[in-house]
């Protein structure tokens, strides 16, 4: 797992290499990811190819960039491309409440990418105003409830890291309480195999979705079109598949790129379309 955290965050570290402004911009926050994902993308022959698919019936896909609220620009040329992109902001990240809102004035779905407690805590943190294990339910409720507070146009919530967190039952219903009263799902970031998310949603009755695959674990351009195509091929085996991506200046890249060929093979879709 400390070979998996240290890769990852090399490429984190380089990612926010941004040439426009001469200057090395990182996020303090580390986005967990289970270790087999960690590595390069396999050639696809575990999902075989499906028979051809009727245009009327194309498989939909949700793609959606976390982690938004420390980069400006970065944001703002993201919520720009022409697509039905899904976009979640850290509650504590200096620009977030301003993106979020141009955000929804754009018309883009908006997530809340809520701080949990990672297994690596504390010494992988997960920024201001994380949940913690520690915390009793009232604090909790408290914390989410200010979260949700300065984004009132948001869809739902997703955990940011949490693969501690996720596995509490006892925490994880505290924070869909609060989620049910506004009437928010949850999107599972899926940090840990044995997250509780799917059967507290279940016995609370609110909408758990999960991603399927990350498309910038590592950080190139082939990389995030190989995991692009692998999500095409999960949507169509499934019906939809959900892919996380961040505010990468490579993701924004390679995804302006994509896009076009994307829309001709599957309907680019938000939560709020697929419920």
């Amino acid at each position: 797992m400390v070979i998996a955290l240290a890769f990852g965050a090399g490429y984190q570290y380089r990612s926010w290499q941004v040439p426009r402004e001469g200057r090395v911009v990182r996020s303090p926050v580390y986005e967990e990811k289970l270790h087999r994902e960690i590595f390069p993308p396999q050639p696809l022959k575990t999902i075989p190819h499906p028979p051809p698919v009727p245009a009327t019936v194309l498989p939909r896909v949700v793609i959606v960039i976390d982690d938004i609220g420390y980069h400006k620009q970065l944001a703002e040329d993201f919520i720009d491309l022409e697509a039905p992109l899904t976009f979640s902001f850290l509650p504590q990240a200096p620009h977030a409440k301003e993106m979020a809102l141009l955000a929804h004035q754009k018309g883009k779905e908006t997530l809340i990418h809520l701080p949990m407690e990672p297994k690596t805590f504390p010494e992988v943190d997960p920024g201001p105003g994380a949940l913690l294990v520690g915390m009793d339910n009232e604090e909790i409720q408290t914390q989410v409830g200010k979260d949700l507070d300065g984004f009132p146009h948001i869809a739902g919530a997703n955990n940011h890291m949490g693969s501690r967190f996720t596995e509490d039952r006892e925490k994880m219903a505290a924070v869909f309480k609060i989620l049910k009263k506004r009437k928010l799902f949850f999107l599972d970031s899926l940090t840990t195999s044995h997250s509780a998310a799917p059967a507290v949603g279940s016995e609370l009755g609110i909408k758990v979705f999960h991603r399927d695959l990350f498309l910038d674990n590592v950080v190139e351009k082939e990389a995030i079109r190989l995991q692009l195509e692998h999500l095409v091929r999960l949507a169509r085996t499934k019906g939809y598949a959900v892919g996380c991506g961040h505010p990468y200046p490579m993701t924004l890249q390679t995804l302006k790129e994509q896009l076009p060929r994307l829309k001709g093979e599957v309907q680019l879709v938000t939560f709020a379309q697929l419920m």
